[in-house]
């Protein structure tokens, strides 16, 4: 069957859509996925997937920066591009509200629309914050009026259903957690330094994520060996330099290590090679909040072997305390002190938990088959 996956931004910086993309690929539909031309390194993603972008490159960040006209005609542009890609669809993958607002305008035009319509909720965007009349606003005002057409409606965490009018839901609704593949981490190798502890924070980095707590314990070594922080992703100017400053007034600028946007498939090889990860989330928004299941670096780190470090409170005990290699901390210098070197002391059996943890049930591959299942019986059924 012919699919399409629209997502506004790119799926480089969204990794559980290009594990949709390849498991839809490998079970012999025919792919293509809609969206905004903002990733310089493009990974290589699995045969029979297509990918079209919309208009030219321009970096993620600087899209918000645009005025309203030029934001408006690329949505408009973005919504003409799913209007040609539609014709002759049978399934319609839509990821967040700007793309389910085009399909609501590109579908208006078509004589026969997908056989099926799934929904994939990856951000809420909450219309309280958006600007009125923006296509935001537009997009969040219309996100509800959809639900008595979707066949599938997923989320990856299953306490943001409350925000999401259940009850008008025409299909089936299906929690999809934000696993890492197989695909890219199943086999990989973990290949560690055995002079120093190094330590990672992957994503868009500022603050809520312990960087600025543990940056101030640097520089700081374990049983002779220097720990170093690596600080993976975006970076505003201002973020970095206050982290700077912390470096200097320290004296730890050898102890850290900024390292910029690089494609996906990269990443897992780079996150190999470190000891811990830094799977902090101590923003009080929904989205911060609600990422014991719908942060997928927690569970990259966890694939390459990594224990992590994660904030302490009730939503993030309930999904990780029951790892051992998984070290709650509140952010003051003891906590962190304690929990990194618990995972120095016994770093080896607690690496070997976590990469056993997601090969068994932390994996897309196994959290995906009733999203297959279904797809089949809707396939079938029509």
């Amino acid at each position: 069957m012919k699919v399409v996956i629209a997502i506004y931004s790119h799926p480089e910086f969204y990794p559980p859509t290009i594990n949709v993309a390849e498991a839809l690929s490998d079970a012999d539909h025919e792919v293509t996925i809609l969206c905004s031309n903002n990733a310089k390194e493009i990974s290589t993603y699995a045969r029979s997937i297509n990918l079209v972008t919309v208009g030219n490159f321009i970096y993620i960040r600087a899209m918000g920066q645009r005025s309203t006209f030029a934001k408006a005609m690329h949505w408009l542009s973005y919504t003409w591009h799913m209007r040609k890609l539609l014709k002759g669809s049978e399934i319609i993958v839509l990821y967040d509200p700007i793309p389910l607002l085009s399909y609501r305008i590109a579908a208006f035009f078509l004589n026969k629309k997908p056989r099926i319509i799934w929904y994939h909720n990856h951000d809420i965007m909450e219309i309280a914050q958006q600007r009125k009349y923006s296509i935001s606003w537009w997009a969040s005002k219309n996100e509800p009026l959809m639900f008595p057409d979707l066949d599938i409606f997923s989320l990856p965490a299953e306490e943001r259903k409350a925000h999401f009018p259940m009850d008008k839901l025409k299909g089936h609704y299906v929690f999809l957690p934000n696993f890492p593949s197989l695909r890219r981490y199943g086999s990989e190798s973990s290949i560690k330094s055995d002079t120093e502890w190094r330590i990672i924070f992957q994503g868009s980095i500022g603050p809520g994520h312990g960087i600025e707590e543990i940056c101030n314990l640097l520089p700081m070594e374990y049983q002779g060996r220097p720990i170093r922080l690596l600080l993976k992703g975006f970076v505003s100017d201002e973020f970095k330099n206050k982290i700077n400053a912390i470096l200097t007034y320290r004296r730890a600028f050898t102890s850290v290590e900024w390292i910029g946007i690089t494609k996906y498939e990269a990443l897992s090889l780079l996150t190999s090679s470190c000891h811990i990860g830094i799977a902090i989330f101590a923003g009080s928004d929904v989205m911060n909040q609600t990422l014991g299941t719908a942060s997928n670096k927690i569970y990259e780190y966890a694939a390459c072997g990594l224990p992590i470090l994660y904030f302490e409170d009730k939503h993030y005990n309930l999904y990780l305390d029951k790892y051992p290699w998984a070290f709650a901390t509140d952010l003051k210098e003891e906590s962190l002190l304690y929990a990194i070197e618990q995972i120095c002391i016994d770093y080896h059996s607690l690496s070997a938990l976590a990469k056993k943890d997601f090969l068994k049930d932390l994996n897309f591959e196994k959290n995906f088959v009733p999203i297959t299942n279904y797809l089949n019986q809707l396939a079938l059924s029509r």
